[in-house]
């Protein structure tokens, strides 16, 4: 997995390391050049919030590598509604 390590407070650094993949893609008109998926678990899990967490954190890393193994990659975990998801984007082109 080729993933962006930083806060998600370093939105600069986040910025900038997309912005200078997009250099080496082949611009065309309405190219795209980031791919934005989302993992949701379901509401109302009988497991603890932790461990919740932590199977997101696990299964949102194990997804990226398998679907996107050479994709540069940064996702957050997003604890702010009733549910866990994560929010993850990835560049269309091999880095």
């Amino acid at each position: 997995m080729k993933g962006i390590t930083a806060k998600p407070s370093n939105k600069k650094y986040i910025i900038k390391s997309f912005l200078d993949n997009m250099e080496l893609i082949q611009q065309r008109k309405n190219g795209i050049y980031l791919l934005h998926q989302i993992i949701s678990l379901p509401k109302n899990l009988e497991i603890s919030r932790n461990k919740q967490k932590e199977y997101l954190d696990s299964m949102t890393r194990e997804w990226i590598e398998k679907i996107y193994p050479s994709q540069m990659s940064f996702y957050v975990i997003h604890e702010d509604k009733e549910h866990y998801h994560s929010h993850i984007a990835l560049t269309v082109n091999s880095v």
